[in-house]
């Protein structure tokens, strides 16, 4: 095969590659991450949050280490910290009164994504301790002040 029938094919596969990505994928994703933030307002039924955004959750105690993290959206009010994840679609609803926590951790559920993630403790309706850990990206500061307002 020749030099050039290669750069054809490498080309050809790269721009199929492309299509897929911004014809197919990206808009899954973007539906998804909609869904996600829907899912959120819906569960706070009015509430105006602090602070929302795209977060990555690095997962919750309690489903242990082999769950997947997920990426979705997190809303905080005065009254609740929720999460609803993009894939597989789920949502947490954290009553802020029953946040034990809120610290910086380097790693959750042996996971880690190369900064600090912000863990957060809390009591689950049954009284036991849990705790999920957040990726907020680069302001964890202002994450960290809402998060631990009560």
């Amino acid at each position: 095969m020749s030099a050039e029938v290669v750069v054809l094919l490498v080309a050809a596969i790269l721009a199929v590659d492309v299509v897929i990505f911004f014809g197919v994928i990206r808009p899954a994703l973007r539906r998804r991450f909609d869904e996600a933030r829907t899912a959120t307002q819906t569960e706070l039924q009015g509430e105006i949050p602090l602070r929302e955004g795209r977060v990555r959750s690095l997962g919750e105690e309690s489903r242990g280490v082999t769950q997947a993290r997920g990426s979705g959206h997190l809303a905080v009010t005065e009254d609740a910290i929720v999460f609803a994840m993009a894939a597989p679609a789920r949502t947490l609803r954290i009553p802020r009164d029953r946040v034990t926590g809120v610290e910086e951790a380097r790693s959750h559920l042996g996971k880690w994504v190369g900064r600090p993630v912000l863990r957060v403790d809390f009591l689950r309706d049954d009284g036991q301790p849990d705790a999920v850990a957040f990726d907020v990206g680069r302001d964890r500061d202002a994450w960290r002040a809402v998060l631990g307002e009560a």
